[in-house]
């Protein structure tokens, strides 16, 4: 679609918030798995932590998004999220000192979730967003969020929209 989630949610959040400055620390990559992130020596984890220690020192962290795993559901290894995300999000969050940071989570589109490895994937994700270490919140994908014609990945509407949802569920964290 060319475009994330991260704009529309700095917008509500500035909408919401006119007097704090926002700023985005851009990470996301498209069609990759958990593994390519979940530890130090691995370059998406190692870029996601330099990209957030250089913002930090201009500002505070005040949220982590994370919508992924198409990828993961596809390659049929969604039940290693209940592992492997928590730890990543523990340790992304001692690496930049940022333990209490809010984690936002979103589940795949329901026409994903309707497969057995999907549902494994989505109870995995709601899991490790209800349980990772600090605060989290996991906020679903309803149907009326459109796909794109692969039928995997959100239309830039939809990533706008869902962006919105993801602000929601950070506002409910951080009350």
């Amino acid at each position: 679609a060319g475009a994330g989630l991260g704009m529309s949610f700095a917008r509500a959040m500035a909408d919401a918030e006119p007097d704090v400055t926002v700023g985005l620390i851009p990470c996301a990559v498209g069609g990759t798995s958990i593994w390519q992130w979940e530890k130090p020596g691995r370059d998406l984890f190692d870029n996601a932590i330099r990209r957030a220690k250089i913002a930090m020192k201009a500002g505070t962290l005040a949220a982590i998004l994370w919508h992924q795993g198409e990828s993961d559901c596809m390659r049929r290894c969604g039940y290693l999220y209940q592992y492997r995300f928590p730890e990543m999000i523990s340790r992304f969050r001692k690496d930049v000192g940022a333990e209490g940071v809010p984690l936002i989570c979103g589940g795949l589109h329901p026409k994903m979730e309707g497969g057995w490895f999907g549902k494994i994937l989505a109870n995995a994700k709601r899991w490790t967003c209800e349980y990772a270490y600090g605060p989290g919140k996991y906020t679903t994908c309803p149907d009326d969020v459109q796909l794109q014609s692969d039928n995997i990945h959100y239309t830039k509407a939809s990533q706008q929209e869902f962006a919105k949802r993801y602000f929601a569920a950070y506002q409910e964290v951080v009350k």
